[in-house]
């Protein structure tokens, strides 16, 4: 009887499985932002701080209590993954004052899901990203560091994590780009594991040999590399990305490439600012297989008279960004001069060729040091000057100028360095600075100079694309052959590359001779309070010979 009884319960289950439907697609929405640059409140279209007029006009975008107005929407109408690319360090005073301590508040009430460090995450150095680690009350994720023998570190970033969205079990991997020693100030005992194919792969197969079948990656590595890096994986269905701050519109967002298997991954980025957040709508097959992604980045406008793009601030999160302000508002609104032009700053410019900005830099900095230090009475004669435009961070508008402005333009809290370099030694810093560079390029390293000009040609060969150097002497421009065996030359840097940052490894075989001098923000400061008003030009000072058109 029990025989006959358990044949017929085994027959029943047979049947109601043959006509059940298989296993539910699962879809959910992605939220995600990246490079914020502590851009806590709205900024004007240059990324500088919103003056009274910007507000008045609603031309400001951005800012966390946007922020978090579209996550609270979303959430409140269907499932939803929120997640944060990295880089929310450095770009304003906000992170100059506080160093991680209040954008760490500001992300723990935005309640997101998971984050990827960026690069700028270690500029503070390993002790200051430990502690803002320490106040997170999500995951933080990076397959390809290796922070075991950093003491501030180890133990507060995971390879992966898994999230419940929708009913299922997501998993998010994590990588940062390997240059993260070149572009920030990790320390010596943060490994970055350069082999991401391999790294990523791994973490990967190990979530699906725990039962998950739906993978995303969070990156800071730059579109065009998560693009390629995904016809070498296996299992990803979405890229989250950062780094380059790029922005996709209409059709490309998102865009669609094919893995190592041939099936869809889903890349996306939200460019910078806070100006966007990415909405992705994600269907996902039961093995986690991309079944489809469409969607848009908000806008995030302060224009209450354009119905598609204002985002009204939450109050909740500007009660939130109220209690930090004392600080910050101590500092912002000190005017330190007055500019009679705009200060061009724009990413895509500094990164390219030369602006009046970055001009004024870098004669602040050879006028800081002659003129507040003795350092021509004991090292000889200072007069040439090289930074690396990708630490020139924002524009300043003609008027006055506060010493946030300033703050915003170099956030690093850099030092001046005087490092005397034989002539071959120049070149090869030059060489390095113009190495990448091609037409619409924005490369980091791209430098900016003072008390010299020089010519390249990027039609020429790596290593050979500069084709003269001048440096100023005695009152004219005199000019330097590549192998002369001429002296050495003093020249005023950044401590960032005079340690080798942005690839200026030739910065340190040159004799130190001044490597911890004055911090670069106050150069800046004092110089425009000194000139004020300040009305720098273009001098053709970096020339791009073979540039068509």
């Amino acid at each position: 009887m029990t025989l006959l009884y358990s044949s017929a319960l085994l027959r029943a289950l047979a049947l109601a499985l043959a006509v059940s439907p298989a296993i539910a697609d699962v879809s959910f929405r992605i939220l995600h932002f990246n490079d914020v640059h502590g851009r806590v409140e709205p900024a004007s279209r240059f990324q500088s701080p919103c003056s009274g007029e910007d507000l008045e006009s609603g031309a400001c975008f951005g800012g966390f209590a946007k922020i978090a107005t579209v996550i609270k929407r979303e959430r409140a109408s269907g499932d939803v993954l929120v997640l944060d690319a990295g880089d929310q360090f450095l770009g304003t005073i906000w992170t100059t004052v506080y160093m991680g301590k209040a954008t760490s508040s500001f992300q723990n009430a935005l309640e997101v899901d998971a984050m990827c460090l960026g690069n700028h995450e270690f500029d503070f150095g390993p002790g200051v990203l430990g502690t803002y680690l320490d106040r997170l009350n999500f995951p933080v994720v990076d397959a390809n560091i290796d922070a075991s023998a950093e003491p501030e570190l180890d133990g507060k970033i995971v390879n992966s994590v898994k999230v419940e969205v929708a009913g299922t079990t997501v998993g998010i991997v994590g990588f940062i780009t390997p240059e993260t020693p070149f572009l920030s100030m990790p320390g010596d005992n943060v490994v970055f594991l350069e082999n991401l194919t391999t790294v990523v792969q791994d973490e990967i197969d190990k979530l699906k040999g725990e039962g998950v079948a739906i993978i995303i990656g969070l990156s800071h590595i730059g579109f065009p590399v998560d693009v390629e890096l995904m016809s070498t994986l296996s299992g990803l269905g979405v890229v989250v990305g950062g780094h380059t701050h790029t922005k996709l519109e209409g059709d490309e967002y998102p865009t669609i490439v094919a893995d190592k298997d041939g099936n869809d991954v889903a890349v996306v980025q939200a460019f910078w600012a806070t100006n966007l957040v990415g909405l992705l709508d994600v269907t996902f097959s039961d093995e986690g297989v991309l079944l489809s992604a469409e969607g848009a980045p908000a806008i995030l406008g302060d224009n209450a008279t354009d119905t598609e793009t204002f985002v009204e601030d939450d109050q909740d999160m500007l009660d939130l960004i109220g209690m930090y302000k004392g600080d910050v508002e101590a500092f912002r609104n000190l005017v330190v001069g007055e500019s009679a032009v705009f200060l061009d700053g724009e990413r895509q410019n500094v990164r390219n060729k030369e602006t009046n900005l970055g001009s004024m830099i870098c004669d602040a900095m050879v006028w800081y040091i002659k003129n507040t230090t003795s350092f021509e009475e004991n090292f000889g004669r200072l007069e040439a000057c090289l930074t690396n435009g990708g630490g020139i961070r924002a524009s300043i508008d003609e008027g006055p100028v506060t010493f946030e402005e300033v703050v915003t333009v170099l956030p690093f809290g850099n030092v001046l360095s005087v490092v005397k370099l034989t002539p071959p030694m120049l070149y090869e810093a030059l060489e390095n600075g113009v190495r990448q560079w091609e037409e619409g390029s924005a490369e980091g390293e791209f430098p900016q100079v003072g008390g010299m000009k020089f010519t390249f040609c990027e039609e020429n060969p790596d290593g050979a694309r500069v084709d003269s150097v001048e440096v100023f002497d005695g009152g004219a421009f005199v000019p330097i052959s590549r192998d002369a065996d001429e002296p050495a030359v003093n020249v005023v840097v950044n401590n960032f590359i005079a340690g080798g940052g942005d690839k200026y490894t030739v910065l340190q075989e040159g004799e130190q001779v001044f490597p911890l001098g004055p911090p670069m923000d106050n150069a800046l400061q004092d110089y425009i309070t000194a000139f004020s008003p300040v009305a720098p030009g273009t001098e053709g000072r970096i020339q791009n010979i073979c540039l068509s058109g």
